[in-house]
């Protein structure tokens, strides 16, 4: 499922004061059950942004990860089964 920008969800709320949620999910294209989502967390936060999710801590930066990207030899991510 693609993500919805914290900025158009604000918007669905904002128009989902005079609009219904098939109005808004079709203006959207999303589903009626993300702007439904959408609302209630609002109801339930008063926020739209999503939170913060828990997982394992980076042990490089982006600009460590160029850097590596950077020093790998050409094809080194063509699995051996594919044809050159």
């Amino acid at each position: 499922m693609p993500k919805i920008h914290p900025e158009a969800k604000a918007l669905i709320i904002k128009r989902l004061k005079t609009r219904s949620t098939a109005e808004m999910a079709d203006t959207f294209t999303v589903s009626q059950r993300q702007v439904q989502r959408i609302r209630k967390r609002f109801e339930k936060t008063g926020d739209v942004f999503d939170k913060p999710r828990s997982g394992r801590p980076r042990k490089t930066t982006a600009q460590e990860d160029r850097l590596l990207a950077g020093r790998a030899p050409p094809g080194h991510l063509k699995s051996p089964c594919q044809p050159e």
